[in-house]
């Protein structure tokens, strides 16, 4: 049996926590904007486990199985967390006669089918935006055209003339959905929709897709050398934290595990499995605490920042180990039979 790669999972629980440091930070007036690029390291990381999961699984089928009893459990049940959340504050503030019509409305299906980044609106913050649920678009939609996108990718020389391409072209597409979208009001921020897609972050996608398939060919130096090249003498210094990830994704892959202590690693894998949770779950964790500390007048910057952190792990793990984790089990055990 092959060992588990303990560095992927430390890759994975890099990006969730700087993701949360980012929202942490906004909250207690601390600016941690690299924090943002946690995503694109997701997206970097999803797209060479997704080909790594393809290339061991024998059918599509199968492949679309795992995926979605990872993905599914976890995002619809903060999906209902976030929509009793949104209610319980109407009732709170006395708007409840305006949140049917308005956040939980019928365009919350939105979320429901993973459209709320594929279409634009004309309120950004009411209907495609839940914090980083507008990634889950993008989560879905690789997953859905990885097994297409497997079979195309010849060789790693075709793959990465696929990235090149992807990186290159990704400022015209951005600049043509805005130019599409111009009349859209100013509060649509069509601005934020042109690059917060899956059309336009695919390329992250494939960047991470592109290293597994190097590594089956033997062929990651020379990928990593041409895009580390290509940085350096080009126009890609646009992507050079994406670039700066995907050397950290290759030298998680082509060396050994960082630890062989088995309590490290069984820790590592604990806090790896409810990353995904902690992800999709934090967000809310911290719009319900800035009620509950506002009410402390406490001003602390650190100790209010020390207690986020906290608060966000206790409630993200408790929650996916106590209750999603069973369903992912049970749900698995019902497909199996």
């Amino acid at each position: 049996m092959k060992q588990r790669n303990i560095n992927l999972d430390v890759v994975r629980i890099f990006a969730a926590f700087m993701v949360l440091s980012v929202h942490i930070g906004q909250h207690i007036g601390k600016d941690f904007g690299i924090g943002e690029k946690g995503v694109q390291l997701f997206f970097i990381l999803s797209g060479y486990l997704a080909f790594a999961s393809l290339h061991k699984t024998e059918s599509a089928v199968m492949y679309y199985r795992k995926r979605l009893i990872r993905i599914l459990p976890t995002y619809y049940f903060c999906l209902l967390l976030v929509y009793l959340k949104d209610i319980v504050i109407a009732i709170q503030d006395g708007t409840i006669h305006e949140v049917f019509v308005g956040q939980c409305g019928i365009k919350f299906l939105r979320y429901v089918f993973f459209i709320q980044c594929f279409t634009p609106s004309d309120n950004w913050n009411l209907w495609n935006n839940h914090n980083n649920l507008w990634t889950m678009s993008s989560f879905v939609g690789f997953y859905v055209i990885a097994p297409f996108v497997y079979k195309c990718i010849k060789n790693t020389y075709m793959g990465i003339a696929v990235v090149f391409l992807l990186m290159f072209s990704r400022p015209w597409l951005i600049w043509a959905i805005r130019y599409a979208f111009a009349d859209y009001p100013v509060e649509s921020h069509i601005e934020w929709f042109s690059s917060m897609n899956l059309i336009a972050e695919i390329y992250c996608f494939m960047l991470g897709a592109v290293l597994y398939v190097s590594k089956i060919e033997h062929r990651q130096y020379i990928y990593i050398t041409i895009m580390t090249i290509a940085l350096i003498v080009s126009s890609l210094k646009w992507y050079s934290y994406e670039i700066n990830f995907l050397q950290f994704i290759a030298l998680s892959v082509i060396t050994e595990n960082i630890t062989n202590n088995e309590r490290i690693k069984t820790v590592i894998t604990w806090l790896s499995s409810g990353s995904f949770t902690l992800y999709l779950v934090h967000p809310l964790v911290l719009s319900v605490e800035r009620r509950l500390w506002n009410n402390l007048e406490i001003l602390n910057e650190s100790l209010h920042g020390i207690f986020l952190y906290t608060s966000c792990i206790v409630v993200s793990y408790f929650l996916y180990y106590g209750i999603i984790s069973k369903i992912e089990k049970k749900i698995e055990v019902n497909v199996k039979t």
